[in-house]
């Protein structure tokens, strides 16, 4: 059985304002469950049809943190054995302010995924 993790303030989606563009409230879509001892599972849950931009925090088993970039349309499977995915930032792609180019903007130090 899968149980649901709360995420964070810091990892609630927020409100941005790009140049030349409306600020925008995004909704919570996306979901954290574990799903083993060292994988879970990041599900769009609240917006199933649309995709999700999102901005993640994986805490490696040593003190290493990788941050990435990923877009997300249904569910994605990620291993982490340093805990929870931490997801800093989401938002639904196409809406004012939302592009994969802006929240890689947003957070330079994350790779593409």
């Amino acid at each position: 059985m899968a149980n649901a993790l709360s995420l964070p303030a810091s990892a609630k989606s927020s409100s941005t304002k790009a140049a030349g563009s409306q600020s925008t409230a995004d909704p919570e879509c996306l979901t954290v469950t574990q799903s083993s001892p060292a994988t879970y599972t990041i599900e769009n849950t609240a917006c199933p049809t649309e995709s999700v931009l999102a901005s993640m925090e994986l805490a490696g088993a040593s003190d290493d943190t990788r941050c990435f970039v990923k877009k997300i349309r249904t569910q994605i499977s990620i291993a982490s054995e340093g805990g929870a995915p931490v997801i800093n930032y989401q938002c639904i792609e196409g809406t004012p302010g939302c592009s994969a180019e802006l929240v890689r903007d947003m957070f330079p130090e994350c790779r593409a995924g």
